[in-house]
């Protein structure tokens, strides 16, 4: 009959792989965690980062404020709950496999455990904090746009805003511009001489 340190193990071990499984499965199904933060924030980038036909330059701002107080309070309680679970599935099988084959005692094996699970959890945290770096480094940045060539999508004026396609942090995506000089009309190359305050490309023609 198992002893009650085996039941144990056996509890943390199917309750961990349990809920480390569901939550694994969740993430892959609804695609949320890591990645939410990097697009959204930036609207649709088909249609201008700042805004394209039909859209309001000042949304882009607010969704991302929001979408990125989300993303991080989802992925903060994704860090934790699979911490834990990890945590707990790796004491588990860990402990059983203690008991079965080489502990020499209860102790030795909730300490061969405690270890396991402990190392089992940082690494996890290790590959978590690594994939929030990547996905920092990836969110867009229109300054990073400066010496990029592009393409006239709708005219560019001086005045106003017309639209440039460029390829941003590997990207291709449409973004609000305005000429240094005379009108640019559809299809013309561009090169981006800089920024505005309003953060619109300020393009010069090739």
């Amino acid at each position: 009959m198992p002893s009650g340190m085996d039941k144990f193990f056996w509890v943390l071990a199917v309750g961990g792989t349990t809920i480390f499984a569901l939550k694994t499965i969740t993430l892959l199904l609804t695609g949320h965690g890591a990645g939410d933060g990097a697009d959204v924030g930036h609207g649709d980038l088909g249609h201008g980062g700042h805004g394209g036909p039909g859209h309001d330059g000042q949304t882009g701002h607010a969704d991302s404020a929001q979408s990125a107080g989300h993303g991080s309070s989802w992925a903060f309680q994704f860090f934790t709950v699979q911490s834990l679970a990890v945590f707990a599935m790796g004491a588990g099988w860990m402990g059983l496999a203690a008991q079965e084959f080489f502990a020499r005692s209860e102790a030795e094996a909730l300490a061969a455990a405690v270890l396991f699970g402990v190392a089992l959890a940082a690494l996890l945290i290790k590959l978590l904090m690594k994939m929030r770096g990547l996905e920092t480094s990836g969110t867009l940045n229109v300054r990073n746009a400066v010496g990029s060539t592009g393409v006239v999508y709708l005219t560019v004026p001086p005045e106003g805003a017309g639209q440039v396609e460029i390829v941003l942090q590997g990207r291709l995506v449409t973004w609000d511009a305005v000429s240094a000089a005379a009108p640019v009309p559809t299809g013309a190359r561009v090169v981006v001489d800089s920024i505005d305050a309003a953060g619109r490309l300020v393009v010069l023609p090739l």
